[in-house]
């Protein structure tokens, strides 16, 4: 059988590994936009409308709660159901907080909840005390690996000492510190009673290079055997982060 000749020299380029190749660029299309949430004090689950239907939003205590598809609108309803007065129809939604959410593809929300106002003093009695919503970019470039989030909710000033820096936090501002170097570091928080300083918490924390941390700080509950506490609780999330795979063969 005859070979052109073009046929001829494009099997011989192939054959000599000559032919260039197309790789995948490891540049997808974004994902769609996600949040999470958390809250600093206990919270039950909730709802929100996503396409015209009720989706149940896991509220993370320890962690953050597994990522929630975001809705198109840029402020989401989170609320229970209740039964409604007239039985026979359906259950009524209860409004329970509002948080801003970005929608656009590769969006990634943290949702935090925290009561609004001073905690009162400890009475399982009480009802739960109303919520306010605080929403913070969770992607990478905002939050990158090696650094620290802290946050307080306290209402006193909190100071907090990583490794060699010592920063005064203002309430509901977060900062981002660099890790230390080292894989290990301490953490100190220290807050004011009526007359100094004292310092309230000491940790020691390990530092891995593919992690980034977050502490949340808040003020003790009042109890009655100690209706004015000096002390914070401190909630810290350390977050492993997975590279993207090259998607080149």
């Amino acid at each position: 059988m005859a070979y052109s000749l073009r046929y001829l020299i494009f099997t011989l380029a192939l054959l000599l590994g000559t032919v260039p190749r197309a790789y995948p660029q490891n540049k997808t299309e974004p994902p769609p936009a996600t949040f999470r949430l958390f809250s600093i004090l206990p919270v039950a689950d909730m709802l929100y409308d996503l396409n015209g239907k009720a989706v149940e939003a896991s509220v993370g205590q320890n962690a953050y709660s597994r990522p929630h598809l975001a809705a198109a609108s840029e402020e989401t309803l989170f609320y229970r159901l209740a039964p409604a007065p007239d039985p026979t129809t359906p259950p009524i939604k209860v409004p329970v907080v509002s948080a801003s959410v970005k929608s656009n593809k590769g969006a990634e929300t943290l949702i935090i909840f925290y009561p609004d106002g001073p905690l009162v003093q400890y009475d399982e009695t009480a009802p739960s005390r109303p919520l306010k919503s605080m929403s913070l970019d969770n992607t990478l470039p905002a939050h990158p690996a090696r650094t620290i989030r802290v946050l307080s909710f306290s209402k006193r000033p909190v100071a907090i000492k990583i490794g060699e820096q010592t920063i005064m936090l203002k309430a509901l501002e977060p900062s981002i510190i660099p890790y230390p170097e080292g894989s290990r570091t301490w953490i100190n928080v220290a807050t004011t009673d009526e007359h100094s300083w004292q310092r309230v918490i000491g940790t020691p924390q390990m530092l891995a290079d593919n992690t980034r941390l977050a502490l949340f700080l808040n003020d003790i509950p009042p109890s009655r055997n100690d209706p004015n506490p000096v002390g914070l609780s401190m909630k810290k999330i350390i977050e492993t982060i997975v590279p993207l795979p090259d998607s080149r063969e």
